[in-house]
């Protein structure tokens, strides 16, 4: 093995790391926390984080965290797609880095939210007052991290577009890229156009995660040969 193979597999399994941290804290954070507690937005929620307001603490933190590993994701993923294409690859560390600020706004939306709910805030107005502001909060949260999943879809397309015509990653996972973006941006659209129609494309927002698993495993397992 010459020492440019050696140094691409070191980057992709760096790449696969960083990748697996952002999921795990993603997964924790988005899904175990949210089925402890309740769906974001909803006054189920709004109960749920005073009576869990440790857990819903974790999750903030878990979300906010999970961005370290997404900002050297990308950089790393700039530096092995270079070489196939520099604007793409300039492009897919230009979505992923956008799409990082929307879930730190989100999660000021989550904490006024709790501050609301304690008491710390608004003090003044009426009780079902004060519950209307924190399901606006909640709504708040729901909505920037709808826009930020916008953008994290996206970068999958130029990614796909580089895996597929590069010569050193399978094209399957060109076509898992692309496709998962496909499942991401139906879900976002229909989010904007048809929101009481959203729970039915859970599927292709499963259906995109999946095929983010599978990138991600590959990174860390493959067996590339440049």
């Amino acid at each position: 093995m010459d020492n440019s193979t050696f140094q691409l597999k070191k980057r992709f399994r760096i790449a696969g790391l960083f990748y697996l941290l952002h999921i795990a804290l993603t997964v924790y954070g988005v899904i175990f926390v949210s089925s402890k507690i309740g769906i974001s937005g909803t006054e189920v929620m709004a109960k749920g984080i005073l009576a869990n307001e440790f857990l819903f603490r974790t999750g903030i933190i878990s979300r906010l965290v999970g961005m370290i590993p997404t900002i050297f994701l990308a950089i790393t993923l700039y530096q092995i797609l270079e070489s196939i294409n520099v604007f793409q690859a300039k492009l897919v560390l230009l979505i992923m880095v956008i799409s990082i600020p929307f879930q730190f706004i989100a999660e000021v939306s989550n904490i006024i939210a709790l501050m609301i709910g304690k008491d710390e805030l608004l003090k003044s107005i009426s009780l079902s007052q004060k519950h209307d502001f924190e399901i606006l909060f909640l709504n708040i949260y729901n909505n920037t991290v709808s826009i930020g999943q916008m953008f994290w879809g996206l970068w999958l397309f130029p990614f796909g577009m580089l895996a597929f015509n590069s010569k050193f990653i399978p094209r399957i996972f060109g076509v898992f890229a692309l496709l998962g973006s496909v499942g991401y941006l139906i879900d976002y659209l229909t989010f904007l156009l048809l929101p009481n129609y959203r729970s039915l494309t859970v599927y292709t927002l499963l259906f995109g995660f999946a095929c983010e698993i599978s990138i991600m495993f590959w990174l860390l397992t493959n067996n590339t040969k440049k």
